[in-house]
């Protein structure tokens, strides 16, 4: 029973599993007490705030990563992109700044404010179903257990059955990831 200390995967538990997995458990809590269905229609992309299109389009950079580095046998390559969506886009940027949305009560809000947090879960909701499936060649138990919570009836019954997830290109925004990384480099300054 050998015990080196801390080390690297103690920091990538914490930067990239225990922030994913948060993240995830506050999304079903939060989305099972408001009642959210992954199923409902679609709020389309254009008409949510900039912070989940801004998600989103990094999303569709990550998958492009993924598809490259995979094709390359370069795990290390997506591992690292990866590691930073979860940690930086995702959780500490993300998540942080929407939790006002995701706590509100539905029954509080009117026509818009409803609109508003369907199009946050249903960013959350896109955005973990495709970690699953980006990330389930090399962490495949972990992201089998979200996909059977998440998956809709239609859905294959293991994400390891699931086809690779294409990058959708035209949700793809370098100027709003231009804009929000200036921020967001103002806000870390600050």
């Amino acid at each position: 029973n050998l015990n080196f200390g801390p080390g690297p995967a103690d920091e990538v538990r914490s930067k990239v599993f225990f922030k994913l997995w948060n993240t995830y458990a506050m999304f079903c809590n939060f989305g099972t007490g408001d009642g959210f269905d992954p199923a409902m229609p679609p709020i389309p992309v254009a008409e949510r705030p900039d912070v989940d299109r801004w998600l989103l389009s990094n999303l569709q950079r990550l998958i492009q990563t993924a598809r490259k580095a995979y094709a390359a046998y370069n795990v290390m390559e997506f591992a690292l992109k990866c590691e930073e969506f979860i940690e930086g886009d995702l959780s500490n940027w993300y998540v942080r700044r929407n939790k006002p949305r995701l706590q509100s009560k539905v029954a509080d809000l009117d026509a818009a404010g409803r609109k508003d947090k369907w199009a946050a879960y249903q960013t959350l909701y896109t955005t973990l179903k495709t970690l699953c499936q980006v990330m389930a060649p090399c962490v495949p138990f972990i992201t089998e257990a979200m996909w059977q919570n998440l998956r809709l009836p239609s859905d294959p019954a293991s994400v390891h059955l699931c086809d690779f997830p294409t990058a959708e290109e035209q949700l793809i925004d370098e100027q709003l990831a231009t804009d929000t990384d200036a921020v967001r480099h103002v806000i870390t300054l600050g």
